[in-house]
Order: C-alpha cells, then sequence, then structure tokens
C-alpha cells in the first residue's frame, strides 16, 4: 500500500513509522468505537507525515534493486540481533503485514534496512 511504498522510494524515519503505523492500526481498528473516523484520523496524520518528508529534498532515494532476499526467518532472526528498536521495529511490522497481505515488498523494505544496520 501506501505506506510501504513511499518508505521503499525514500528511506526515511517518517516514512518508516508511518509503515509502523499502519500495522498498529490494523490491530487495535477494532477497539475504535467509529471505524470510519478512526481510519480518516490515520490518513490525516499518514498524509500530514508524508508531506514533511516529500516536501523536503530526498536525502536518499532508493530503487529497491540491489538489495539481498531474505525469508521471514531470515529477517526474524537477524532482527533480533539489532541494537537499534527501529530496525526491530519495521522488521517486526514488515513481517507482519507480509503475513497478512502477502506483498513481497515488505520483506524487502525489512531485508534493507537490516542491511544498512550492519
Amino acid at each position: 500500500g501506501f505506506a510501504l511504498q513511499a518508505y521503499v522510494q525514500r528511506e526515511d524515519f517518517t516514512l518508516l513509522h508511518i509503515v509502523t503505523d499502519c500495522h498498529a492500526f490494523r490491530i487495535v481498528q477494532r477497539y475504535a468505537n467509529d471505524k470510519a473516523l478512526a481510519l480518516r484520523y490515520l490518513w490525516q496524520a499518514a498524509l500530514a507525515a508524508w508531506l514533511t518528508v516529500v516536501a523536503a529534498p530526498a536525502s536518499r532515494r532508493t530503487s529497491g534493486d540491489g538489495w539481498p532476499e531474505l525469508g521471514e526467518q531470515a529477517i526474524a532472526a537477524r532482527a533480533l540481533l539489532s541494537n537499534d528498536d527501529h530496525v526491530i521495529k519495521l522488521c517486526y511490522s514488515a513481517l507482519c503485514e507480509y503475513r497478512e497481505y502477502g506483498d513481497p515488498g515488505y520483506l524487502g523494505a525489512a531485508a534493507r534496512k537490516l542491511a544498512l544496520d550492519g
């Protein structure tokens, strides 16, 4: 979806949080009294965050080519070795969202983040 594609296009701290926020929202949305309103607020926040990134010059654009291909188990194992809580958080969200939606882009984003963590 939107969050994953935005993050894949730019390795950015704010966009990382949009990915993990969308994962968290998917988990907690069942507790919202007004699901449509909750979703509207999520996308307002995501859009505001995204605009702060795209309005600034790109610090690091990525094509997605040349990053290691890792499976679910390898991503989980390597994430456990990281000292960076954001690497761990992104890998966890990426694995969960991959299992939910089947989009291999989540595995690619996690593998790239692990490669940069090195």
